[in-house]
């Protein structure tokens, strides 16, 4: 099993294994996060989980949409992929970036999948026939365009998911390695990020955290255009992603020597993805790699063999059934009862029309702390309980949606 030759490799000496984690469950709470690489006080509500490679991750969850947020401490911000180089006769690559993977259990038991390294670079793969799914953000690459790579590993090797990535590898081919593109202006020095075409300059940055770096249209390299010693041209190409290998979102940004990046994906993405399932679990392990490039194999860092838990039971609502036979004429959303509360309390609705509910807790910012129901009610009238454990003392929000019908109360817990 890929367990014990990744303790066999660990213990030859090439790589030593980093301390456990203490606490290896990341526990996803409700909510809705803004996806802009900002860990912003009070807007994650989970309680963060800091990883062996002290990594703090945070994760929410919102019916719909996973969320989760990696911070970590690096000396310095490196978004430069393998730009070429000209060296007066020639061109030449060499530049890293920094880079975050993590990788999901598909059908891997215990440990048998548990590191990126093993999966991705040495012949050890699962001999199980298991799958895992894989997100990989990288700074020059996934970044600009607000995504992370979206592949998945098998006994085969590593595979891209369905569709088009957000990136080009920049040459014309491995014999002459020449550039296949350069920028629009100043073809000579210039480093700065590269687009294939207006389609994706316009698609640059979704979420505005590289509004400092400088993006360039990119047309096709000419052999004749004139070079200084040094100049630069980006090494990737970046283009407009689609398909499944563009289910996860993402935004990341670097400040005070520490890099953020937040995930958003549908609990359901596509056939190479794991399925969020409220009430159940997913096993999980990831890698860091600080100014790595094609060589990050290589790297001197500690892998992180450790096992970790993301666990959704915290997003579980309650399921309901009709506490009466009269069918409502409207739909209604009622007052919680008591009113203020100090524990629980529970809230009565009417569904006028059969339909996909949901009723939310919010905090006064409009953020979900708590989703109570998600499942599809037929008209009736529901009586819906509501344990405010973990919550603190407050005004809160509470909102039916059910169809079309949206309605909104307050509500006070006093402890």
């Amino acid at each position: 099993m890929i367990k014990n030759s990744i303790l066999s490799f660990l213990a030859a000496g090439a790589l030593v294994a980093p301390a456990i984690a203490q606490n290896t469950t990341l526990v996803v709470q409700p909510g809705a996060p803004v996806l802009d690489g900002v860990v912003t006080a009070g807007e994650w509500a989970s309680s963060p989980l800091v990883t062996a490679r002290g990594v703090t991750l945070n994760a929410m969850a919102d019916g719909d949409y996973l969320y989760v947020a990696a911070s970590w401490a690096d000396a310095t911000e490196n978004a430069a992929y393998s730009p070429l180089t000209f060296n007066g006769t020639g061109w030449s690559r060499n530049g890293d970036e920094d880079r975050i993977a993590f990788v999901f259990d598909m059908g891997q038991t215990g440990s048998d999948g548990a590191n990126c390294q093993a999966f991705c670079h040495f012949p050890i793969m699962s001999t199980n026939g298991g799958t895992v799914d894989v997100w990989q953000w990288r700074a020059s690459r996934s970044n600009p365009m607000g995504i992370a790579d979206d592949t998945h590993w098998n006994p085969t090797g590593q595979i891209h998911d369905d569709g088009v990535t957000a990136v080009l590898l920049n040459a014309q081919d491995d014999v002459t390695g020449l550039p296949g593109f350069m920028a629009s202006v100043d073809p000579g020095a210039i480093a700065n990020f590269l687009v294939e075409n207006a389609d994706a300059l316009a698609a640059f940055d979704p979420y505005g955290v590289q509004a400092d770096k400088k993006v360039e249209e990119a047309v096709a390299f000419n052999a004749g255009a004139t070079f200084a010693v040094n100049d630069k041209i980006p090494g990737t190409v970046l283009r407009v992603p689609s398909g499944s290998v563009a289910d996860v979102n993402a935004a990341g940004a670097y400040a005070g020597g520490v890099w953020t990046v937040e995930f958003k994906r549908p609990y359901a993405g596509g056939a190479q993805d794991f399925t969020v399932v409220p009430g159940t679990s997913v096993q999980f392990v990831h890698e860091l790699f600080d100014n790595q490039g094609s060589n990050h194999a290589l790297d001197a860092t500690p892998v992180d063999p450790t096992l970790y838990t993301m666990d959704f039971s915290a997003i579980v609502g309650v399921s309901v059934e009709p506490v009466s036979d009269a069918l409502p004429r409207r739909s209604v959303l009622g007052q919680n009862y008591p009113n203020p509360f100090a524990g629980t309390t529970s809230i009565d609705v009417e569904i006028a029309v059969p339909a996909f509910t949901r009723v939310d807790v919010l905090d006064l910012h409009g953020r979900v702390v708590r989703t109570l129901l998600q499942q599809d009610l037929a008209a009736g009238q529901y009586n819906i309980p509501f344990d405010s454990r973990d919550l603190a003392s407050g005004s809160y929000f509470y909102r039916l949606t059910s169809g079309a019908f949206s309605e909104t109360r307050a509500m006070v817990l006093v402890r």
